[in-house]
């Protein structure tokens, strides 16, 4: 049901746009005036955006530019001028209040479980802002999932591509959703920004 009101708001949104804009009349303004030049360090030609659903920005990039480097996995090393995210150190990584304390995932655990990511069930791992129930009420319960899965994270070893991307280009590792719930409110969320 909220995937059909979904689709339906945003079916009436694409329409509301063609109709108001057949009545906005917009002058060919790069035919009638001289250039714009402007001056910047580094001019931004695109702006790409990879999000992906149900995973926090802490299970990519929580021990951001610091990877572990283990023996048969490609080796990370951060540029020197890389800085650091707010992410996992200290307590959130060792002394967690979480039922589990984050944990790396290696190369061979490429896929992981799928979180649950109802609403209520994020309310609940939530808990007020305490975000101390994670594993109780998002870690997956389908056969042959743990729980704790929720908890994993990977590194520059492990999704080195990622990490390389990282290194040449802006992240943005503090932006919360305005809602909890499955992915479509994500998404209107990203958008609508």
């Amino acid at each position: 049901m909220l995937k059909l009101f979904t689709l339906a708001l945003l079916l009436l949104a694409i329409t509301a746009s063609f109709i108001f804009s057949s009545f906005i009349s917009i002058p060919n303004i790069a035919a009638t005036a001289s250039p714009i030049i402007h001056s910047t360090i580094i001019p931004i030609r695109h702006v790409v955006i990879l999000f992906q659903e149900n995973v926090a920005f802490d299970h990519y990039f929580g021990t951001y530019p610091n990877a572990a480097n283990p023996p048969g996995e490609p080796k990370f090393i951060a540029n020197s001028h890389t800085p650091s995210v707010n992410g996992l150190r200290g307590s959130l990584l060792y002394n967690n209040t979480n039922a589990a304390n984050p944990f790396r995932l290696d190369r061979t655990q490429a896929v992981t479980c799928d979180n649950n990511h109802g609403y209520t069930n994020e309310q609940k791992a939530y808990n007020g802002g305490l975000l101390d129930k994670f594993v109780q009420f998002t870690g997956s319960t389908f056969r042959g999932c743990n729980p704790k899965q929720v908890m994993g994270y990977y590194d520059g070893n492990t999704v080195t591509a990622i990490w390389n991307y990282a290194q040449r280009y802006a992240m943005n590792d503090d932006f919360y959703g305005i809602t909890f719930g499955p992915s479509t409110a994500g998404h209107i969320n990203l958008i609508s920004g």
